[in-house]
């Protein structure tokens, strides 16, 4: 794989949904409106998607405080195998950061039938800033889906989606503290560079996942084992 691919220009208009409000979507969107208002000659809409109306329009309010010209549009919807083909299309850029694993299981199955979409997970109970990445152009998966070999968590989950749950509790509840969201953040803003940018390094992890190694100051693969 080579160090970079341009090729494909920057599309004029991007679309971003962020699935789930939690701790980390809370790290994540001002970064990300920030990066984005750099590049005057891109127009942007950010979608917030949860189940939670509350939560969904706090964090809308308070991204339209912070940057009055953004375009944001919340969606108080969990997703569902019935309303995912309308919120997350071709070319979408989706951040997930939801602690359920029925709904990756969801997104990562959904994905893989899209021509050009790119998806990051940064949730469901890890504790160590790991993101996973999916990359997907011309119908080829350039990283893996989500549920994969690695991530058999995904591939049968042990959950229900929110939306058919009395309780909406998760099996992968959130007990992660401000660093490891900060730093879950921090890589899933510096990982939508690298996409965007074309730059995807000279190899790509087997399974997708990135960390920020703190010591060296960049972004690495993790390294994988059978």
């Amino acid at each position: 794989m080579p160090k970079s691919s341009r090729s494909r220009s920057k599309p004029t208009h991007i679309r971003i949904n962020i699935v789930g409000c939690g701790a980390v979507s809370r790290w994540l969107f001002r970064p990300l409106l920030a990066y984005l208002t750099i590049d005057t000659k891109t127009t942007f809409e950010i979608r917030f998607i949860d189940g939670f109306e509350n939560k969904a329009r706090r964090l809308a309010d308070d991204a339209l405080t912070e940057f009055q010209s953004a375009v944001v549009v919340v969606i108080p919807q969990y997703l569902t195998e019935g309303n995912i083909v309308e919120h997350i299309a071709d070319h979408d850029f989706v951040f997930v950061c939801v602690d359920n694993y029925a709904t990756i299981n969801l997104i990562s199955n959904h994905a893989v039938t899209l021509r050009d979409v790119t998806a990051m997970n940064g949730c469901c109970g890890w504790c160590d800033g790991i993101v996973q990445v999916h990359v997907r152009r011309q119908s080829k998966n350039l990283t893996p889906a989500f549920a994969n070999k690695y991530h058999p968590e995904y591939v049968n989950p042990r959950d229900q989606n929110p939306a058919d749950q009395l309780s909406k509790i998760s099996v992968a509840s959130e007990h992660r503290g401000i660093v490891v969201c900060n730093m879950t953040a921090a890589l899933m803003v510096a990982l939508f560079h690298r996409v965007r940018s074309g730059i995807f390094g000279s190899t790509m992890p087997e399974d997708g996942d990135y960390y920020l190694d703190t010591i060296r100051r960049r972004v690495v693969g993790r390294p994988t084992t059978e």
